[in-house]
């Protein structure tokens, strides 16, 4: 019996036909078929939804595309180390796996927290930015107990950057002392590596230059985080991202020169004149984002022979 509780009707004449119907019982045809036909004709008639306008002054990268030649001229290459789920030599947090060589290092007779190990033999192929070894390893110590900032001359040692010109295999992790608090081994995060370009920061004064309008300096951060591909910003050389200014190489310069920038004294003009000039024998080394460890941001970093959150510079110098 037809099921006339649900009627349908014919695409070929218009006729009703109870729903279960297979064929028109006016004119003969096939409804089913005919539906899947209406469907292919109307999608093929049917115009794409265009995406919604954007508003006028929102800024996007592509906005700077008349700026990109000269903007990509001022790049410079850096290593980005990026964190991985697949065990590695390299990682931050957990304890350091040490050549016999080394001890661990302390100040004011504690020990220093470990931040952080970084097998340079794994470095991208052909990276030999500012001599850096291509091969040994870097570990990265601080005192995230007093947390010092580096600008007071005082603070010498209350981070310490090692070399050790060894393989992994050479290395066995090496187990903390009684005193240092367990809250201060932080979770491993392995480590592997990228090459990438980066940007002058938007302070730096070849992109002032540009005079770009509010919305282009919009862009241009989003042009400058972009290298990241959306991993944390960590990255071994290249430009600065700082946080507050663009002067920590001058911080770094004064700083290991003897003078307190933390403090209120200034030193003569004729002084300081002459170290500035100096500013420019100090390059970035590491730069590291926050991390979320213990549940707490922990944001920290080492620069030359100071500490200053997030960022760490060294003298211009082969490490040797």
């Amino acid at each position: 019996m037809a099921n006339w509780s649900r009627i349908i009707s014919c695409v070929a004449c218009n006729a009703g036909n109870p729903a279960d119907a297979a064929t028109c019982i006016r004119c003969g045809a096939n409804i089913q078929q005919a539906y899947d036909e209406l469907a292919v004709v109307r999608a093929a008639n049917m115009k794409p939804v265009p995406p919604p306008p954007r508003e006028t002054n929102e800024p996007r990268i592509e906005d700077l595309d008349p700026f990109r030649p000269r903007l990509d001229a001022l790049r410079e290459p850096a290593v980005a180390p990026r964190i991985t789920a697949t065990p590695q030599f390299s990682k931050f947090g957990g304890l350091p796996a040490l050549p016999t060589t080394l001890t661990w290092p302390e100040w004011k007779g504690r020990p220093l927290a470990f931040l952080a190990q970084f097998d340079l033999a794994a470095y991208p192929h052909g990276f030999t930015q500012y001599a850096l070894p291509a091969t040994g390893v870097l570990y990265l110590f601080y005192d995230d107990d007093e947390m010092p900032w580096g600008f007071d001359p005082k603070d010498l040692g209350s981070w310490r950057i090692l070399y050790a010109p060894v393989a992994p295999d050479d290395c066995r992790e090496r187990p903390a002392s009684a005193e240092l608090d367990k809250n201060r081994i932080y979770p491993e995060r392995y480590l592997t590596y990228a090459r990438i370009e980066t940007y002058p920061p938007l302070e730096d004064e070849r992109i002032d230059a540009f005079h770009f309008t509010d919305e282009q300096c919009e862009a241009y951060e989003q042009l400058h985080q972009s290298v990241f591909e959306g991993h944390a910003a960590h990255h071994f050389f290249g430009y600065p991202s700082p946080v507050q200014n663009n002067e920590m190489d001058l911080e770094c310069q004064m700083v290991t020169n003897g003078i307190d920038m933390g403090g209120s004294t200034v030193p003569a003009p004729d002084r300081w004149k002459a170290l500035q000039a100096g500013r420019t024998d100090w390059i970035l080394l590491l730069r590291t984002f926050a991390l979320l460890l213990h549940n707490d941001i922990v944001m920290f970093g080492v620069f030359g022979e100071w500490v200053y959150p997030c960022c760490c510079y060294a003298h211009r110098t082969p490490i040797h």
